[in-house]
């Protein structure tokens, strides 16, 4: 019986020791709004707001009070005391007539969440926007991002490309040379070549490749562009190119020819007179 109620005092103890140890913002607040207690923690914070034990509640907080005691469970709110950003869990203890506020430092949170909100941002303008194909692979060559233009380049969806590595889709390179060319690229840093890749569809597109390895991240920021219509017309024009020369060369030899069979006449038609003169 004794260590029952030793067990439940240290409880009680705790319980009630709570506000003052917690870390944490904690605020007193009764029914008629009146700031009642808080730690050392909240009383920092309020003296920025001017708020005072015995003192009324900012208007703006007693209009959500007053919506959460009617309620009557516990609600979540955000608060800016000057610099510092809270989240308020406000519990309302009808059987007391107070309500308990716990708050939370979430500043350090809402700065990473605006990063984030900013990389974002930079990603959709930068690199989606980008008329280039992108995309962003680890040192095995599987894919971690990809834009809209790698996507519509090879005809995939974005989430079958990322089950899916550089090696599944190169032409020109087997597995093996892949490989060997990441390891080059990881040693030099970059690299620009060309390469095939293999479409959705079957079809092979040509593409510009610069790879550039990101060392302290371990991945590798890679932008494409489609050189395929440039490679039609290089084809093209070499085609010509040897079609011309095909003809210069038979030119050649008619003349050879035709020059030849021109000098065979002009001795011929010499020999001729000679024999005539001898004749006389």
């Amino acid at each position: 019986m004794n260590k029952k109620r030793s067990i439940e005092k240290d409880t009680k103890e705790k319980i009630l020791s709570f506000p003052s140890n917690n870390p944490n913002p904690v605020l007193k607040i009764s029914k008629d709004f009146i700031l009642t207690y808080c730690n050392k923690e909240a009383k920092n914070e309020i003296k920025k707001i001017h708020l005072k034990i015995g003192k009324k509640v900012p208007s703006e907080w007693i209009s959500f009070l007053r919506v959460v005691w009617k309620k009557k469970k516990m609600e979540k709110t955000e608060f800016l005391f000057k610099d510092k950003l809270y989240i308020l869990n406000i519990v309302p203890l009808t059987e007391r007539k107070e309500f308990v506020i716990y708050g939370t430092d979430i500043t350090e949170m809402e700065k990473d969440r605006k990063n984030l909100k900013r990389i974002e941002n930079l990603y959709n303008n930068v690199v989606n926007k980008n008329i280039d194909s992108f995309y962003i692979c680890d040192v095995t060559g599987r894919f971690i991002l990809v834009n809209d233009a790698f996507c519509k380049l090879l005809g995939y969806s974005r989430k079958a490309l990322l089950k899916k590595s550089i090696q599944d889709l190169e032409v020109k390179e087997n597995k093996k040379d892949v490989k060997t060319h990441i390891k080059k690229v990881i040693r030099l840093g970059s690299d620009r070549f060309e390469s095939i890749l293999r479409k959705n569809t079957g079809k092979k597109v040509c593409v510009e490749v610069s790879s550039y390895f990101i060392r302290e991240e371990k991945i590798f920021f890679v932008f494409l562009r489609d050189i395929s219509d440039r490679k039609m017309y290089e084809k093209r024009l070499k085609d010509i190119n040897q079609k011309l020369e095909r003809k210069i060369k038979d030119l050649e030899k008619f003349n050879r020819i035709s020059v030849g069979r021109e000098i065979k006449m002009i001795e011929l038609k010499k020999r001729i007179k000679e024999l005539e003169k001898k004749e006389r």
